[in-house]
């Protein structure tokens, strides 16, 4: 359900747009998740049409890099400094914002549906990069490379398969249950700007902002499966 069939490329920056005959300006943006690891924002499941043309309302979805291509992290101070998913979100919200007037949308009547997962702090951030790195036969062996360039560098020469590959191997072998191995970090000098959790205690945010909440019941034995089918993937 949650897994696009298509063969996948990493030219994927791209949105959906759905615009009914009758609507009021209204615009809702879909960010999909799954774990930062699987999705698409052309999958069935996300379909606009029907809920636009029901609630009179503009729906548009957007695509992000997701796994290592999205959330690769070897230091801010790296050209692969982690979270280059939420840029990738933020550059789709920002793009909405500033075109949508000219499919007959209003930009003051928009809202985001946000469904993430988790976020991790930079220390294992790295160290699941590194893991990824020593699949790509990058480094001699995992926190042993002195030089994260040359790192890079190696993983950039890898073609966009091996790449995949070698994350899906990382998620057998280091994931717990229930979680995943590329999320966003927790600080970075682009998207967060400093670190997430010190910005939420000093109350460091926009404010003002209506936001809603929701949960859903029992989603989870829906993934169990997937843990029983790969032993490896447990406490």
């Amino acid at each position: 359900m949650h897994y696009c069939t298509k063969v996948f490329d990493e030219d994927c920056l791209a949105l959906n747009m759905w615009v009914p005959e009758k609507h009021d300006g209204k615009v809702m943006v879909w960010i999909y998740g799954g774990g930062f690891y699987s999705g698409s924002p052309s999958l069935d499941l996300y379909d606009g049409r029907v809920l636009a043309s029901r609630q009179k309302t503009i729906v548009v979805n957007i695509n992000y890099r997701l796994g290592p291509f999205g959330f690769l992290y070897f230091g801010s101070r790296s050209s692969i400094p982690g979270n280059m998913g939420l840029m990738d979100q933020q550059l789709a919200l920002r793009w909405i914002y500033e075109n949508i007037a000219s499919f007959g949308g209003d930009p003051n009547k928009s809202g985001t549906i946000a469904n993430s997962w988790a976020i991790k702090e930079k220390n294992m951030a790295l160290q699941t990069s590194m893991f990824l790195a020593e699949k790509l036969n990058c480094t001699s062996g995992r926190n042993k490379h002195s030089d994260v360039h040359l790192i890079e560098k190696c993983i950039r020469q890898a073609s966009a398969a091996n790449i995949q590959k070698a994350a899906d191997a990382v998620g057998v072998d280091q994931v717990l249950p229930m979680t995943f191995p590329f999320v966003p970090v927790e600080e970075d000098e682009h998207f967060f700007k400093g670190n997430l959790f010190t910005k939420l205690k000093m109350r460091d945010f926009t404010k003002d902002i209506s936001v809603l909440i929701g949960s859903m019941k029992d989603e989870g034995p829906y993934w169990l499966p997937y843990y029983f089918l790969n032993p490896k993937m447990g406490f």
